[in-house]
C-alpha cells in the first residue's frame, strides 16, 4: 500500500531484487560504466541473472578496443579515435569510433577522472549512453 510516508510497495518474502553486474569502461579523462538503472523484481523460483556482457563494435579503422589498466581497475581504458584539440576551457566531443551495445537493464555512463582532473586540470562532462543507444561514442 502506497502513502505519503511509505511511497513504494514492500514485496512479500516470496520475491527478490535483482540487480544486473556492473560493467565499467574507463580512459584518462572519462570514466564509462554500465550501470542499473532499475530494480527487477522477478518471483523467487524463476530468478535469473542479468548479462554482464557489454557488446563493443568497432565503427572505424581507428577504433581502439577498450582495455583495462589492472584487474583492480574501475573499468576498461577508451582512446580517441583521432586528435583532438580542445581549448582552454573550451569543450569539444571526442569520438571514440565505438558503439556499444550495455547488458538490459543497465546504461552506459560518461564521468571525469580524478587523477587528470586534479593533476593535469583535464575534466569531462558527465554523461549518459542509453542501452538502445548504437550511435558513435562521444566524451564530452
Amino acid at each position: 500500500k502506497q502513502s505519503k510516508n511509505n511511497p513504494l510497495p514492500m514485496p512479500s518474502t516470496q520475491y527478490s531484487f535483482t540487480i544486473p553486474p556492473l560493467v565499467r569502461l574507463l580512459r584518462h579523462s572519462a570514466l564509462l560504466a554500465c550501470c542499473t538503472n532499475n530494480i527487477i523484481i522477478r518471483p523467487i523460483h524463476s530468478l535469473k541473472m542479468s548479462s554482464n556482457v557489454l557488446q563493443v563494435k568497432f565503427l572505424s579503422p581507428n577504433a581502439v578496443m577498450p582495455t583495462r589498466g589492472s584487474p583492480q581497475s574501475a573499468g576498461f581504458d577508451l582512446s580517441a579515435a583521432e586528435p583532438k584539440v580542445v581549448p582552454a576551457g573550451g569543450r569539444a566531443v571526442v569520438k571514440t569510433d565505438l558503439s556499444i551495445a550495455c547488458p538490459e537493464g543497465t546504461y552506459a555512463r560518461i564521468a571525469p577522472r580524478s587523477g587528470l582532473a586534479v593533476k593535469k586540470m583535464i575534466d569531462c562532462g558527465a554523461g549518459v549512453v542509453d542501452a538502445d543507444y548504437r550511435g558513435n561514442v562521444g566524451v564530452v
